[in-house]
């Protein structure tokens, strides 16, 4: 065979074998229609909302090729399929159930559920008790309602409310005195009965002239019945220490306000007398004396007559004011005084000087006639 035989021989023989390979890879691999998705026996379980878990299967994607007489695969992608299966969560897993008013949530039975929030402490109890500290009074019955403190979902807090006493005496419950004005009723028109705020009564003497005593708002101008008649000793004013004429308005009243005298204190009685503004302390001699008989004998104060008020004025004594001032009076003041008279004073002295004159006249005619 020369060389372009050859050639040509070789030549055919590669075409050939392209045609060959051609034809064979023209011709469908039987395995290539079991490519696709399967599903596997692997599963797993997925959180499904609270306390809930659904089941999953894995899926391949698989790719077919014919290998001799057999099918073989290769996986190429894999993913994750819900199932219409589920189950729930273990009990004790934690959860939230999305609620302010429970705490420490987890799970039970599938159900998310919470501890109820603690209000305890905004709430108190009832009270009813005579000795509550609010008032400090142990005669009052002291009383609040309880109050039980809620969790509000809406407001996300627990309610408050503030406590109120109330405090009411109580005779039954405390052994009060009192409980209102009718309770302290003593019989007695002279004197105003009243229950008092720390449940104790008072008892106030109603001033009212004819009633026997001399009432503080009371004077023997406003009561004479009960305080006796005014005096009417009056003095002259005066601001030197001579004489001068004497006219109505020359006078002031000199009358002295005197308490009682005090009771026997080491042999001296006191009282306190006023008067225009000047106040004065009066003193007297006393001594207790005791009289004993075989039938009980009797006891008693003695007074002596005598009387002193330390360097003051005398309680009957008229006060002289001065021209300059007659609101402030003094121990020291000087002048001189009238003292009291009535008409029948007058008339007596009318008729000394009426006899003294027919006296004088008689001895002066005596005289004449001897001449």
């Amino acid at each position: 065979m020369d060389h372009y035989h050859l050639k040509a021989f070789f030549a055919w023989m590669m075409v050939s074998i392209i045609v060959c390979a051609a034809s064979a890879m023209a011709v469908a691999d039987p395995c290539d229609a079991k490519d696709g998705w399967y599903d596997t026996a692997f599963s797993r379980l997925v959180v499904d909302g609270e306390c809930m878990q659904k089941v999953q299967v894995m899926r391949q994607y698989r790719d077919y090729q014919s290998m001799s007489s057999f099918c073989v695969y290769r996986i190429t992608d894999i993913t994750w399929i819900d199932t219409s299966d589920s189950v729930p969560a273990a009990d004790g897993t934690s959860c939230n159930d999305s609620l302010w008013c429970t705490v420490d949530d987890s799970c039970s039975g599938g159900v998310c559920l919470g501890f109820q929030r603690d209000c305890s402490g905004n709430s108190f109890g009832e009270l009813s008790s005579c000795d509550n500290v609010p008032d400090a009074n142990p005669f009052t019955f002291d009383y609040s309602v309880g109050f039980d403190s809620v969790c509000s979902e809406a407001l996300q807090a627990c309610t408050q409310e503030d406590r109120v006493f109330t405090h009411e005496c109580s005779i039954a419950g405390c052994n009060a005195s009192c409980e209102q004005d009718s309770d302290c009723d003593d019989n007695n028109a002279a004197t105003a009965d009243t229950c008092l705020a720390n449940c104790s009564c008072q008892y106030t003497v109603i001033e009212s002239c004819g009633d026997g005593v001399c009432g503080s708002s009371e004077s023997c101008s406003t009561c004479p019945a009960d305080c006796g008649s005014c005096q009417t000793t009056t003095t002259k004013k005066s601001s030197g220490g001579g004489g001068g004429s004497i006219s109505a308005s020359d006078y002031l009243p000199s009358i002295w306000n005197c308490t009682d005298w005090s009771e026997c204190v080491d042999g001296n009685e006191k009282r306190t007398c006023e008067l225009n503004g000047v106040s004065k302390e009066e003193s007297r001699v006393c001594f207790e004396e005791n009289q004993g008989s075989s039938d009980g004998g009797s006891s008693g104060t003695v007074v002596s007559e005598d009387s002193s008020s330390a360097g003051v004025l005398s309680g009957s004594e008229p006060l002289l004011m001065n021209d300059t001032d007659s609101q402030q009076v003094d121990n020291s003041i000087t002048g001189f005084s009238i003292k009291d008279f009535d008409a029948g004073n007058s008339n007596s002295l009318w008729f000394v000087v009426l006899m003294l004159g027919v006296i004088a006249g008689y001895i002066g005619l005596s005289i004449l006639r001897k001449e």
